[in-house]
């Protein structure tokens, strides 16, 4: 399972993902600073993608079951949504 908070689009968001979908038209490579904003995944409508770490997010094991444990308190001020990604292999 994936974790990961989204900061909402503000100004510079935008014109991050400006400069990203002028890349792409124009083909050419997306500057560094740019893809190290989106964490080199294009960018999605609901922000900027967080990944919440292991002092935020934490496995739990029970004999009733198995799941994910989240400190709220330690998630940053600016997230305003959370999304959990289950992978079933």
């Amino acid at each position: 399972m994936v974790v990961s908070g989204y900061i909402p689009p503000d100004e510079k968001w935008e014109k991050m993902k400006k400069v990203w979908e002028a890349c792409q038209e124009a083909d050419v490579d997306v500057p560094e600073q740019v893809r190290e904003f989106f964490d080199g995944v294009w960018p999605e409508a609901m922000g900027r993608e967080v990944y919440l770490r292991e002092d935020v997010v934490k496995s739990y094991n029970t004999d009733f079951g198995n799941g994910f444990e989240v400190e709220v308190g330690k998630i940053p001020s600016n997230i305003k949504f959370i999304r959990f990604c289950c992978r079933f292999q």
